[in-house]
């Protein structure tokens, strides 16, 4: 079980990593629009909000391992 955390929680940092790079290293989205500083840190807030329920949910799993190991 503990594997499988790991698993899922490397997975998960690295979809979001690859969103931020593609988020920051754009220059027109897809509708057209340039990407200004602010856009960019506007669509970072919104991919973070998702990502932060996953991280609690991965704080949520992890505290049930570490109480099914003990």
């Amino acid at each position: 079980m503990k594997k499988s955390w790991i698993i899922v929680s490397i997975f998960e940092i690295l979809i979001y990593m690859l969103l931020s790079l593609l988020i920051f290293n754009r220059s027109i989205d897809g509708s057209g629009v340039v990407q200004t500083p602010e856009l960019k840190m506007i669509t970072w807030y919104i991919l973070n909000v998702p990502f932060a329920f996953l991280l609690i949910a991965q704080i949520i799993w992890f505290v049930i391992i570490k109480k099914h190991n003990n």
